[in-house]
């Protein structure tokens, strides 16, 4: 994948992301071709920053 596509593909999930927490803004730009296989309940999102 070429570097400007990956640029684009990060501008549109930043453009659609809204946390419903106050969490990091580096979680809410970052993009990654390897994001999460399967959705995670929310008490395991919850679980896993609250240990940050």
């Amino acid at each position: 994948m070429k570097s400007d596509e990956l640029n684009e593909m990060q501008r549109e999930a930043e453009e659609k992301r809204e946390p419903d927490y106050d969490i990091s803004p580096m979680f809410i730009h970052r993009w990654s071709p390897r994001a999460l296989g399967r959705d995670m309940e929310e008490d395991e999102l919850k679980a896993l920053f609250a240990k940050l």
